[in-house]
């Protein structure tokens, strides 16, 4: 029987239909993968996507983590430095008025 590509490839090409399974090479690999049910395929995609974003989530959780150099220890260390900043404005507001009333009562 003819091959129906034959005339459309350049003398001597090799295609992958054509190989032998247990060929070196990617013509193997081709014929192999191509052995393998659709189905099948598609299933082993979605599985491989599902386990590279398992592994990525799980890389930025511990990088997240509570440690100190962590995202939970800046997030810690802002809030802290936040209540500071408003405890300093309430303290500054409170001299301020204090100032201003005895600059008043002695005039």
């Amino acid at each position: 029987m003819l091959n129906p590509r034959a005339d459309l490839a350049a003398p001597g090409a090799n295609f992958a239909a054509d190989a032998d399974p247990a060929a070196p090479g990617p013509a193997g690999i081709i014929r192999l993968v191509r052995a393998i049910p659709i189905r099948w395929r598609i299933l082993s995609i979605a599985a491989l996507n599902s386990a590279v974003v398992l592994v990525l989530a799980g890389l930025i959780w511990s990088g997240a983590g509570g440690s100190e150099f962590g995202l939970g220890g800046r997030v810690r260390r802002v809030r802290e430095s936040d209540q500071i900043l408003a405890l300093l404005e309430s303290e500054t507001s409170r001299l301020q008025n204090l100032i201003h009333r005895y600059i008043i009562s002695q005039a």
